[in-house]
């Protein structure tokens, strides 16, 4: 593996054990599932930030194209949303109360959206068995779709762009 994977793998490892751990702390005082989690974007995009600067400053002699930074920002952000489905995983395979109490909450969203009741019902069984999955397959794809924005975000503060390739008159 060449040093730039490395260090980018490595980077991943780093936001998805920051992240876990914040939602390990949410877990712990009740609030998983609510509001603050949306803090942990907030962490992704400083992060993220922080890295990628980081990143043209050792591989890239402090020039780094918008396209490399947005590629090295949408990896990062994937890898960490496979750490945090795993760590969802393991959280609602263990703890059935907190996956029983959130499949409630979406077939009551169901139930006022007027699904029909064996609709409702079908989609009970199959989230009481595949709950912990469906998370998981989710975490990655949330990781993908957050990713772009942050990437998005972030390329455009830590671009830079060697004056010195312009063609000049």
């Amino acid at each position: 593996m060449t040093e730039k994977k490395i260090f980018t793998v490595n980077q991943s490892l780093y936001l998805g054990l920051i992240q876990v751990l914040f939602l390990v702390v949410l877990y712990f005082s009740k609030k998983l599932f609510t509001n603050w989690d949306n803090i942990s974007f907030l962490i992704a995009l400083t992060f993220v930030y922080w890295s990628s600067i980081k990143y043209r400053d050792n591989y890239f002699g402090g020039f780094i194209r918008y396209s490399q930074v947005f590629s090295y920002g949408l990896k990062i952000m994937v890898l960490a949303g496979i750490i945090i489905g795993f760590f969802y995983f393991i959280l609602l395979t263990a703890d059935s109360e907190i996956k029983n109490q959130q499949i409630y909450i979406m077939l009551e969203k169901f139930q006022q959206l007027k699904y029909p009741d064996r609709m409702i019902e079908e989609m009970e069984t199959l989230l009481l068995k595949n709950y912990p999955w469906i998370v998981f397959f989710t975490s990655i794809v949330n990781g993908f779709i957050m990713g772009i924005f942050v990437s998005l975000l972030t390329s455009i503060f830590v671009k830079k762009n060697d004056d010195s390739l312009v063609f000049s008159e």
